[in-house]
């Protein structure tokens, strides 16, 4: 018997994913019912994935269900579509490889049925065998008898292939199946090809999709974090805005403020006035005093109109000559006084032209600024930086020397 691998036939119909060739081949098994049988052995008993495959009930499963949801059950568990079909050559290998060689296998045996004719016909093909045609007249000659010819005892060996109108007409036939067979195959094959292309199309979408997905959410992130910053920065608007308002108002108020000690203040001038007093040195200061002249040899004699020409800036000068001696420090406005020839402390202080300090106090705002609440503020906040710490003892009062 000629050895011929039918297994690289299996393979390669696989390999092609020839489903419409499966279903030909596993709807030829010779006992009727031994598909659903094969069928319900790949599986475990009662099993819920195998009812759902065929959509069908397992205890009354029948051979057209399986076929009907063959290509479902090649897409999901092809290893089972193949493990019916190594069944199906399992049981008909050895009437194959008879029928190659010629050789009648259904001598004793019961013709199998249409379908398994069919089966062993595509499969045949499928492995590029080219059987010897004489059994077609064998099988012709039974189904026009009706009966299974019964060859003789003696007889054995291929039959001898002689011209035959019936297997001539059977030739044709198969010739025509092929022909059926390869336009058949052919749109199957297309719609592969274009399954393919679409199966690739689809996942580039899907990954521009996942791509796209991915972008809007990092948007998103920032939509969020660009939105909470807005909020807090029109929250800091509202509450600058709001800080804006008040200053302006207060700013209106204090100009009113200042516009009416202006008025008050030229009302004040225009009612009294008050000529400026000539400068006078100190040569020709004629001091009176309730004191001698000797009394004052010491004393700390404070030129105020020689110290600035604008009455605030003399004001302020005063001050600031009055610190700088209560600190004891070289401050060059020391130097308009005679603070370098004293010896020691000073035994007083002699302020010349104190007629202009009046009227400088006078003629400046200074009455009203000192009754403002920023006044008293002002001061508290002065003394609590410390500033004032060596300055809380009057100069004639302060213990030790300079």
């Amino acid at each position: 018997m000629t050895e011929v691998d039918f297994t690289d036939t299996l393979d390669r119909i696989f390999a092609e994913e020839n489903v419409d060739a499966l279903k030909t081949i596993l709807a030829g098994f010779i006992e009727p019912g031994e598909l659903s049988r094969q069928y319900k052995a790949q599986f475990p008993r009662h099993s819920a994935e195998a009812a759902r495959l065929v959509a069908a009930q397992l205890a009354r499963l029948q051979d057209d269900q399986v076929l009907e949801r063959l290509d479902r059950i090649f897409e999901s568990r092809p290893n089972v579509v193949r493990s019916l079909a190594e069944a199906w050559l399992e049981l008909s290998k050895d009437l194959l490889l008879q029928l190659v060689e010629g050789t009648w296998p259904f001598a004793e045996k019961h013709l199998p049925r249409k379908g398994w004719w069919e089966a062993a016909l595509v499969f045949l093909e499928e492995a590029n065998v080219q059987p010897r045609w004489g059994w077609f007249a064998r099988l012709a000659a039974t189904q026009t008898t009706g009966n299974a010819a019964e060859p003789e005892e003696n007889s054995a060996g291929p039959l001898p292939e002689e011209p035959d109108p019936e297997i001539e007409k059977l030739r044709a036939e198969i010739k025509s199946c092929k022909e059926a067979l390869r336009r058949r195959r052919a749109p199957d094959d297309a719609a592969r090809d274009q399954i393919a292309k679409l199966s690739q199309q689809l996942a580039a979408q899907i990954q521009q999709l996942e791509l796209a997905q991915q972008e809007k959410a990092e948007l998103e992130i920032e939509h969020r974090s660009a939105k909470q910053r807005l909020e807090g920065s029109e929250r800091r608007i509202t509450k600058l805005e709001t800080r804006i308002a008040v200053l302006r108002e207060q700013f209106q108020a204090c100009h009113k403020s200042l516009e009416a000690a202006q008025k008050e203040l030229a009302r004040s001038k225009a009612a009294e006035p008050c000529p400026e007093t000539p400068v006078r040195s100190v040569e020709k200061i004629s001091i009176q005093a309730p004191f001698s002249p000797d009394d004052i040899s010491n004393v700390w004699v404070v030129p105020y109109a020689s110290l600035a020409e604008q009455p605030t800036e003399r004001l302020l000068a005063l001050i600031n000559l009055y610190r700088a001696a209560l600190m004891d420090r070289g401050d060059p406005i020391l130097a308009t006084t005679n603070w370098a020839s004293l010896n020691g402390r000073p035994s007083g202080v002699l302020l010349l032209d104190a007629d202009r300090l009046l009227h400088d106090m006078v003629a400046t705002p200074l009455k009203r600024w000192l009754e403002t609440s920023l006044f008293t503020y002002e001061t508290y906040l002065y003394r609590l930086r410390g500033l004032a710490g060596e300055l809380k003892e009057p100069l004639m009062e302060k213990n030790g020397e300079r």
